[in-house]
C-alpha cells in the first residue's frame, strides 16, 4: 500500500505563504494609485450636444420600424428613440429613480377629470 500523495510546499521556489504575502502586497500597491479619470465624458465638460448623428443601440435589431404593425417592445423600445410620442416620461438628474413623471411631448396640455377619466 502506497503512501498517499503529497503536494510540495514549493513550487519553483515560491512557497503558498510568499505567494499570498506578494498578492496582498501588489493589490495594497494597486489600490493606493489614484484612478483614472477620462476626459471630458460626462455633463459641461464635453460641450453642447449636436443634432443628428448615427444611434447604435446593443441588442436585436427590431422587425421593421413601423409601430402600427407590430406589439413588439423591441421595436417600440427602439422607436422612442426615434419618434415623438404625445406623452413621454421626465428624464434627467433631478428626477428620482423609479419616478415615472408624465411630460408633454407633442401635446400642448392635458386635463384629468378625476382618477379614472
Amino acid at each position: 500500500m502506497e503512501p498517499p500523495q503529497t503536494f510540495p510546499k514549493t513550487v519553483q521556489g515560491l512557497c503558498r505563504r510568499e505567494l499570498l504575502k506578494a498578492s496582498l502586497a501588489t493589490g495594497a500597491t494597486l489600490s493606493l494609485w489614484p484612478p483614472h479619470h477620462p476626459p471630458a465624458l460626462w455633463g459641461a465638460e464635453a460641450g453642447q450636444p449636436k443634432r443628428g448623428g448615427i444611434l447604435r443601440l446593443a441588442g436585436n435589431d427590431p422587425v421593421h420600424f413601423d409601430p402600427h404593425l407590430t406589439i413588439s417592445f423591441k421595436t417600440h423600445t427602439t422607436l422612442s428613440f426615434v419618434y415623438s410620442q404625445l406623452l413621454r416620461y421626465k428624464v434627467g438628474p433631478d428626477v428620482p429613480p423609479g419616478a415615472f413623471i408624465l411630460e408633454p411631448d407633442v401635446a400642448e396640455r392635458w386635463e384629468m377629470l378625476d382618477d379614472t377619466t
